[in-house]
């Protein structure tokens, strides 16, 4: 089933985006563990060193590991810039040497690819078709 465009840059988006959201997960365990203890709930995974954390960093490195499979071109460097380290797609406009428009353009069109390759390698429910 193929989804309309919207719904297919929301899915790739949100997969992108859980690279810097995961990664503040992370940040808010080590303060947790740092301040607090052990952690403060009661679930005998989450008492494993690191369990969380695995989970977590496993995720992110998908995230990395699928935008590193793209083309390279300004849209995988765009991606990786505004996803990965967290930069303003203004920023990533200075940094590749374009103007603030055209990197929003440069933004829509690696969503676009991204969306593509997406889709030729993950099931609806986010589960790999195949290793990347």
């Amino acid at each position: 089933m193929q989804k309309n465009n919207t719904g297919k840059y929301a899915d790739v988006k949100n997969f992108l985006e859980s690279y810097l959201l995961n990664k503040k997960m992370i940040e808010m365990l080590s303060y947790e563990r740092e301040y607090f203890g052990a952690q403060s709930q009661g679930d005998g995974f989450l008492m494993l060193p690191g369990g969380d954390e695995v989970l977590l960093r496993s995720k992110m490195f998908n995230v990395r590991k699928f935008i590193t499979t793209l083309e390279n071109n300004n849209c995988k460097l765009l991606l990786y810039y505004h996803y990965i380290r967290g930069n303003s797609v203004e920023r990533c406009a200075e940094l590749l040497g374009i103007s603030r428009t055209s990197g929003f353009r440069l933004k829509r069109r690696a969503l676009e690819l991204a969306a593509d390759k997406y889709y030729s390698l993950f099931n609806s429910d986010g589960s790999p078709i195949s290793s990347f």
